[in-house]
């Protein structure tokens, strides 16, 4: 290796033709021993492991807390309409555009802006939700809000759907050639090398994928296949980028782009072509002119590595769109029709371009983080709305935490004064009052209800006998009066998991209004004794939640003699980010929240502040105070990043916060969404699915473990045995054996068998041993041509070998991995503990996995026996089988002196015909209803056959 080094710069120096590409190959050794970045594939030996996404998957899904660029850039053939989504995710807030083409006209979000959140695998901002559930393989995506038309007219749009991938997740660099920059200074061997490898190295990830959704936009929903890429990289700092990604009907998909770097002088061009048959190449782009004039019509000509030409026609200019970043940067989105064989594709032409002056990005978004409270404040029993340490939900609970937050950040209103009683003092009293603890501890989900009834009647009554520790009562009493003395206080629950992101349990715990200092003890007792109420314990059981939460309790100075309501931020009933609803009413907010009385109600516009709707009464707020309350709304919407759920009180006009919370349920998915969340990604309209043999074996629509096993487990063992013969990887995230929809399974006939059509057209036994019939019409032998090579010439003979050795050896020794392979999971789960499953469940997967594979193989070998009968009756390697070599083979087999169990169930069902019929007792039989006796249709066709 190190004479290769040294004579490379000597050779290259020639500048010969031949001399040149021998460096070019010395480059391309280097990338074959060192391998790529990443492993992203897996051999197929190692289809097992390849089940669960690894945790470098996890990872490079995801924001890092640097600075990350998503893009989506998908279109849909049928409409022609277009989906580009584009995400800059920073260390402190995000950057979002949302640009869709719909029936023929353009739609545009804006330019969104949210504070950064500590969920690393959800994007969130505004309107706009990325969801990564598995990394690479399903990832959802949701917008629901404002946005403008071309007239910029304002639009509610909901878009919900699912990222399923039709390809691996690849490295986009990984295949990189040597280029003509790195070849035209030979003697810096040391420095092209490093540079070369550095280019491999970017983080920069691409997957093609299908997005089904549903738009909806004046109350009319339609659906869209959209298709086309997804992007994962490090926020770029070249000068200029250009880039085309476009995907055509008959599945082929290109990727090309350009960087330049002015203070570096370079200059990067790569390529990717996806082939139809999932066969990955890089390409370089011959007229590089068609991307950087992205207005003029031209061929786009494209060169594979293995030399191969390649190239589509820009048929026609659809749209253009420009805008510009937070951080000065230029994004141009061309969008074009284009034609590659006939076949039609849309094409997204992108260019990004760095100002001259470049600027960092502004800070529009004040971070408002958790604290975590450490030290001495993790005991404090009584804190100051103002302290740092109130934030920390885990010891002031949802509302005492969101108080804390709004305590710290200033608008046009304000906090009333108050303290938070700490979990820790909760923790405190329950250890002081043992035999309270103990009737706490018994709550399970296991109780019976007249059980559960009569243990909560007796921790409420044991709340209200137990004492508060001195230290308690010593602190409480300096606190009340040295700043509450002679004042009215509200005293309000404030649990864990209470008024949370996802859960509110609103209205469910004690709240005690206008109680005076010297019956603050008694009430802390009454709001700790209704986090055992029966409705609260119905509640968190429903939703999976601790039962018996830590609880910190809100003590603050009462705001009489106001008007008090109620602002959602967005419209909490028909779920729409454009509207405030506003519900005020004179006298106490704690009214309006039980449903005591009604109260007034404003629908205001959240984009000019038009009051819209307004109850025919005297409304009790002024239009002003109206504007007002509207502008904290956006203040708190921003800040915190959802639309809140906001408390208020307004005296001598003075607006008092008294909780912002997030509005639960928002994000939910619909019905749709629900209905296809498994469902796998289709590379083209055209794919070609059967339930033959699978739906057999799995006739009901499975559940979602089911799908995330068993699916899976079958889908790796079935493309390692498919696929086994003309691939050495196995596909990691997209669906190729199988294909899922509506949560039922069906076999894909291409990639499992058209991949053969030249033996299948000539010898369809394999037909035969899948569905028991001719199943492959002429048309999909043609779409098979089209979509993949010719096998190889000696693939029949070796297929041919291949079966006799499974049948004569190959089952038996499978039998034994079977028999070890069960002893092991045996063993694995012997220990009859839970935690310890848990554990080693991948193990066990893993271990599932290959018995299914062997359980494959081995019911392989049953088609295989039929394949070599089916020949040896046929008399020919090749050909059809008539009605009179399927009979003949039906009565070899079926004179088989071997117990089939297969058998059992159809023989077992005809002896009962038979009986029946020489009992002579049908006609009774059929008057009997199930489940006593079979379905009279099923017996008349059983008596038929007889």
């Amino acid at each position: 290796m190190s004479i290769l080094i040294f004579l490379l710069p000597i050779l290259a120096k020639l500048q010969t033709k031949f001399f040149r590409h021998f460096y070019r190959i010395g480059f391309n050794f280097y990338k074959w021993w060192t391998g790529p970045p990443i492993r992203i594939t897996k051999h197929i030996r190692d289809f097992a492991k390849s089940i669960e996404p690894d945790e470098w998957e996890w990872k490079a899904d995801a924001k890092s807390g640097g600075e990350e660029h998503f893009r989506f850039e998908l279109s849909d053939w049928s409409s022609r309409d277009s989906l580009h989504i584009d995400i800059v995710s920073r260390a402190t807030q995000i950057e979002a555009r949302l640009i869709l083409w719909h029936q023929g006209e353009t739609f545009d979000s804006g330019t969104l802006i949210s504070r950064e959140t500590d969920d690393i695998h959800t994007i969130r901002c505004g309107p706009l939700l990325l969801d990564v559930r598995e990394p690479f393989r399903r990832c959802r995506f949701f917008y629901r809000g404002e946005i403008r038309n071309s007239q910029n007219e304002p639009i509610f749009l909901s878009i919900g759907g699912w990222f399923k991938p039709t390809s691996d997740v690849r490295f986009f660099y990984s295949n990189l050639q040597v280029n003509e920059e790195i070849l035209k200074n030979p003697w810096r061997i040391l420095s092209n090398f490093r540079k070369f490898n550095k280019q491999r190295e970017q983080k920069d990830f691409v997957q093609w994928g299908e997005a089904f959704c549903e738009i909806e936009m004046n109350r009319v929903a339609v659906r869209r296949r959209f298709r086309g890429l997804k992007e994962v990289r490090r926020l770029s700092a070249n000068d200029r980028e250009d880039q085309i990604s476009v995907y055509f009907e008959d599945g082929h998909r290109y990727f090309w782009r350009s960087e330049d770097r002015a203070q570096y002088n370079s200059h990067l061009e790569h390529g990717i072509h996806s082939h139809v048959d999932q066969i990955v190449r890089s390409i370089s782009l011959d007229t590089p002119e068609g991307v950087y004039q992205p207005d003029s019509l031209s061929i786009l000509k494209f060169k594979t590595n293995q030399g191969q030409e390649e190239s589509f026609t820009k048929m026609k200019h659809l749209n253009k769109c420009s805008y510009e970043r937070d951080d000065g940067v230029t994004i141009v989105v061309n969008r074009f029709e284009c034609d590659r064989k006939g076949s039609i594709g849309y094409a997204f032409i992108s260019s990004i371009i760095q100002p001259l002056d470049k600027k960092e990005c502004k800070q529009r978004v004040e971070a408002i983080l958790d604290y975590k409270a450490i030290g001495l404040e993790r005991i404090l029993r009584i804190i100051p709305l103002t302290h740092r340490a109130c934030q920390d939900s885990s010891l002031t609970g949802g509302k005492g935490s969101n108080l804390g937050k709004l305590s710290t950040i200033r608008c046009k209103y304000q906090v009333p004064n108050g303290f938070v009683i700490s979990t820790n003092a909760y923790e405190e009293h329950l250890k002081a009052n043992k035999a309270l603890s103990q009737l706490i501890n018994r709550i399970n989900h296991n109780l019976k209800i007249d059980e559960l009834e009569s243990l909560l009647k007796k921790i409420e009554a044991a709340f209200h006998e137990s004492e508060l520790t001195l230290a308690m009562r010593t602190e409480l009493e300096i606190v009340l009066r040295n700043e509450f003395a002679e004042k009215l206080l509200a005293i309000r629950s404030s649990a864990i998991g209470e008024d949370g992101a996802d859960l509110s349990s609103a209205g469910q715990l004690e709240s005690q209004l206008n109680i005076q200092p010297k019956d603050v003890q008694q009430t802390l007792k009454r709001v700790w004794a209704s986090n055992f109420r029966k409705e609260v314990y119905s509640y968190r059981k429903f939703y999976a939640q601790l039962l018996t939460p830590s609880m910190a309790i809100v003590v603050q100075e009462m705001i009489s003699n106001g008007t008090a309501g109620v602002m959602f931020t967005c419209n909490p009933v028909t779920r729409d980010p454009t509207k405030f609803l506003i519900n005020a009413h004179q006298g106490m907010g704690e009214e309006i929240v039980s449903g005591a009385v009604t109260p007034h109600t404003a629908l205001i516009a959240k984009h000019n502040g038009e009051i819209l709707e307004k109850s025919e009464e005297i409304l009790c707020l002024e239009d002003s105070q109206l504007l007002e309350l509207t502008k904290v709304g956006h203040f708190l919407e921003t800040h915190f990043g959802k639309p809140q759920d906001v408390e208020f009180v307004i005296k001598n006009e003075v607006i008092y916060l008294v909780q912002s919370r997030d509005v639960t349920g928002l994000d939910r998915e619909s019905d749709f969404e629900l209905s296809t969340e498994f469902d796998s990604g289709n590379l083209t309209d055209h794919e070609i699915y059967t339930t033959a043999n699978v739906g057999e074996v799995l006739p009901r629509p499975l559940t979602p473990l089911g799908i995330s096993v068993e699916a899976q487990l079958y889908e790796k063992a079935l493309c390692k045995m498919f696929f086994s013969f003309g691939s050495t990887h196995i596909p990691m995230h997209h669906h190729m054996a199988f294909h899922i929809t509506n949560n039922r399974v069906f076999f894909n006939v291409g990639e499992l068998y058209l991949r053969q059509w030249v033996v299948l057209e000539k010898d369809p036994l394999s037909e035969y041993t899948l569905a028991g019939e001719r199943m492959i019409s002429t048309e999909m032998y043609r779409q098979g041509k089209l979509r993949y090579k010719p096998s190889h010439p000696l693939f029949p003979i070796y297929r041919l070998g291949y079966m006799i050795h499974a049948t004569l050896w190959g089952g038996k020794s499978t039998l034994k991995t079977v028999e070890f392979g069960s002893k092991a999971i045996q063993e694995l789960v012997s220990d009859g503990k839970a935690q310890r499953q848990l554990e080693n469940i991948q193990q066990q997967q893993e271990l599932f996995a290959k018995l299914i594979y062997n359980h494959s193989y081995i019911s392989s070998c049953s088609s295989f026996t039929y394949i070599i009968v089916a020949m040896l009756i046929r008399g020919s390697p090749e050909g059809d089988l008539t009605p009179e070599m399927l009979s003949d083979i039906a009565t070899l087999f079926g004179n088989n002196s071997l117990s089939v169990i297969s058998a059992d169930v159809p023989n077992a069902l005809k002896n009962i015909a038979k009986a029946i019929t020489k009992s002579k007792v049908q006609p009774e039989f059929e008057t009997l209803e199930a489940p006593n006796s079979l379905k009279p249709k099923i017996v008349m066709i059983l008596l038929f056959h007889l």
